[in-house]
């Protein structure tokens, strides 16, 4: 099942936090100007909010990973010169 959000409120966090709950499909409101005559637009993204959503969206998607627990090869020094281990005498 794809889970949706209709988002009718100003702004783009409704929208992050809808996606971090589940939701895949974001419904938003889109305008070239708040002031233009019509009740969407002053709750509709303009271009530049609308990029910064996508752009906070597929952050999201990237920060919470695949699952995979792995190892990159920039973090091999750091574990080997930082990493703890215990050890019986």
């Amino acid at each position: 099942m794809v889970i949706g959000f209709s988002s009718h409120d100003d702004g783009i966090a409704m929208a992050v936090v809808a996606y971090m709950l589940g939701a895949r499909i974001i419904e938003k409101h889109f305008t070239l100007h708040h002031t233009w005559k019509g009740t969407d637009h002053a709750f509709s993204l303009e271009p530049i909010g609308l990029r910064k959503m996508v752009r906070d969206l597929q952050r999201c998607r990237v920060a919470m990973g695949d699952g995979v627990k792995k190892v990159f090869g920039s973090e091999k020094s750091p574990i080997i010169k930082m990493g703890k281990k215990l050890v019986e005498r």
